[in-house]
């Protein structure tokens, strides 16, 4: 909530596949989806911000973001830098 209110993107979607992660394992099923899609949208924020496609690809490619997505049954989106 912090990270929200604050606005930082980077750190919103890594809480929210964070605290998506712990519900998981307490089998909270409709709050664990409802995580990862918060931290996609935080992604594609951050994602859609970077200067370089480079730089793109590397974020939506790293195991973190890789594991949201997978979560979600969907692959990561197109860099667009």
């Amino acid at each position: 909530m912090l990270a929200e209110q604050i606005g930082t993107p980077r750190e919103i979607w890594i809480a929210r596949s964070a605290l998506g992660r712990v519900l998981g394992k307490l089998e909270r099923d409709n709050e664990v989806e409802a995580q990862f899609v918060k931290a996609a949208d935080a992604i594609e924020a951050v994602s859609s911000k970077l200067k370089t496609r480079a730089l793109g690809r590397s974020l939506l490619n790293s195991e973190p973001v890789r594991e949201v997505y997978k979560t979600l049954g969907r692959q990561p989106p197109t860099p667009i830098a």
